[in-house]
């Protein structure tokens, strides 16, 4: 094995990454991890609630990552309850929006810097 191949990434690996973010690639979905982050289980209509979404489309986008498999469906009684079912997923989500957060922060003391500058 050569020094270039060692620093190639596998194509698996690659497949796997783009369909991870791709999942996340979603503004319906990244709310719903939201609130699974900070609550869960949680039952379709809740997340439905917390996501503003309609149970229809929560219920289309809890099955897709169910599938995909970073989530967990519990049976309780009449409803399902839904959790993040891989910590490396939850951080990955997590990691968004700590980056979301740090550069929309990072936007408005630049704006703030900018038209102190611009007034004095």
């Amino acid at each position: 094995m050569t020094a270039m191949d060692e620093r190639l990434v596998p194509d698996d690996h690659v497949a796997v990454a783009v369909d991870t973010l791709a999942l996340l690639a979603s503004a319906s979905r990244l709310r719903i991890v939201h609130a699974l982050l900070h609550e869960s289980p949680l039952a379709v209509g809740d997340l439905a609630e917390l996501a503003n979404l309609s149970l229809s489309a929560t219920s289309q986008h809890l099955n897709r990552m169910r599938r995909a498999g970073v989530l967990t469906a519990t049976k309780d009684g009449v409803n399902v309850l839904y959790g993040l079912a891989d910590r490396h997923f939850a951080d990955l989500a997590d990691s968004a929006f700590w980056y979301a957060q740090h550069t929309v922060d990072s936007r408005k003391q630049h704006r703030h810097r900018h038209q102190q500058g611009a007034t004095t």
